[in-house]
C-alpha cells in the first residue's frame, strides 16, 4: 500500500488544530517509537522547553523543500518567517506534543534532510512518500510515516 493520497499530495499545507495534529502526526510518532525512535523521544523528554538549534534549522530546510515545489502554495512565505512561526507554536504546546514534533525533526534528521539543498530535499520526500509501490517494507512505511507527520507539522503554525 502507499502512504495514502494524503501523502502523495504532501506538499498541499492547512491549518491544523492540535486535535487535527494529533490525529495526523499520532501515527506518525506510534511508527517511529516502534521502529527505535523511543531513544530520540526520551531524549526529548530532557531537552528545554524551547526548539533546538539544530530541529529549527531541520524544520526551515524542510519549509524550503515544500517551497521548492510551486504547487505547495507556499512561495509568499518565507522559511524563516514560518521557521519563526512553529518556534512560537512549538512553544506554547504541551510536552507531549513537543516530544512528538521532535521525533520528527529528528527523524528527518537522520535521514538528512536538513543538509539536502531545497529541490534534492524535495526530491528525497516525494521518494520517501511512494517508497515500496504499494508494499513498503517497515522501514519505508516507518519513513512513509514520517513524511505525513512533517506535513502535519508544516500546517502547525500556519
Amino acid at each position: 500500500m502507499r502512504c495514502g493520497p494524503g501523502v502523495a499530495r504532501w506538499a498541499a499545507v492547512r491549518a491544523l488544530s492540535r486535535r487535527d495534529l494529533l490525529k495526523e502526526g499520532g501515527a506518525g510518532a506510534a511508527a517511529l517509537a516502534l521502529a527505535g525512535g523511543l531513544p530520540a523521544v526520551a531524549q526529548a523528554a530532557a531537552a528545554p522547553a524551547g526548539l533546538t538549534r539544530r530541529r529549527r534549522a531541520v524544520y526551515r530546510a524542510f519549509i524550503r523543500a515544500l517551497q521548492a515545489d510551486p504547487q505547495a502554495g507556499l512561495s509568499h512565505r518565507g522559511a524563516g518567517a514560518a521557521t519563526a512561526d512553529f518556534a512560537a507554536w512549538y512553544g506554547r504546546q504541551e510536552p507531549s506534543i513537543r516530544r512528538s514534533a521532535d521525533a520528527v525533526l529528528d527523524r528527518l534528521d537522520a535521514l538528512r534532510l536538513g543538509d539536502a539543498a531545497p529541490r534534492r530535499a524535495l526530491s528525497a520526500l516525494r521518494r520517501w512518500s511512494e517508497a515500496g509501490d504499494g508494499s513498503p517494507t517497515p522501514e519505508q512505511a516507518e519513513v512513509c510515516a514520517t513524511v505525513a507527520a512533517a506535513r502535519a507539522l508544516a500546517g502547525a503554525a500556519a
